[in-house]
């Protein structure tokens, strides 16, 4: 019951800080999102992100519209601008470690989900893969595998024993994911 009323004030103490205009159409993204309509959970927080481009919150909520899309690529750069406006957002830093993951840079994620102290393992079911959908056209999924699939056990290891990577299976491969499971040492 605390948690939901720390997280009601911390909504209205937010929305006291936009215009008018900007709250009515974050009503509207909220609403959407709660109909699981994401698409046009985004529109509106585009709207309310070019209302009040110094709003942290618009640019994080813009950033999980789209990754609940699982459009992580897109969610990229709202994330990133919302930790260019409040480095501290610890929310903006998860979304953003694992919207990295999700698209394949391992390496940039592991800091944010450090920052925010990620739990020991991360599990992320990547549903859909640019470089396989490349190396089907050209008719060479397993060089595929071995030039970019292969890639990411040798990236764990990078991480000097940090961080063991499991996969049961990628698109590469013709499977429907790929199955990044993700252990960290404790620290």
């Amino acid at each position: 019951m605390m948690h939901a009323a720390i997280t009601v004030l911390t909504l209205w103490l937010a929305l006291q800080t936009i215009s008018p205009e900007a709250t009515q159409h974050w009503n509207a993204a909220q609403h959407a999102e709660q109909q699981k309509q994401f698409d046009v959970a985004v529109k509106e927080y585009r709207t309310v992100t070019k209302l009040e481009p110094n709003f942290a919150g618009g640019f994080v909520s813009l950033g999980q519209a789209f990754m609940e899309l699982r459009d992580f690529g897109s969610a990229l750069a709202p994330l990133k601008h919302a930790l260019e406006i409040d480095s501290n957002l610890l929310p903006a830093h998860q979304l953003l470690g694992y919207a990295l993951l999700a698209e394949g840079y391992a390496a940039e994620a592991i800091p944010h989900l450090e920052r925010v102290g990620a739990q020991d393992a991360l599990a992320i079911d990547v549903t859909g893969c640019r470089y396989a959908e490349f190396y089907k056209e050209l008719g060479e999924p397993e060089l595929g595998f071995l030039l970019v699939c292969s890639g990411d056990f040798a990236m764990a290891e990078g991480f000097g024993g940090d961080v063991e990577l499991t996969r049961t299976q990628t698109i590469m491969q013709g499977a429907p994911t790929c199955t990044f499971r993700y252990k960290f040492a404790p620290r």
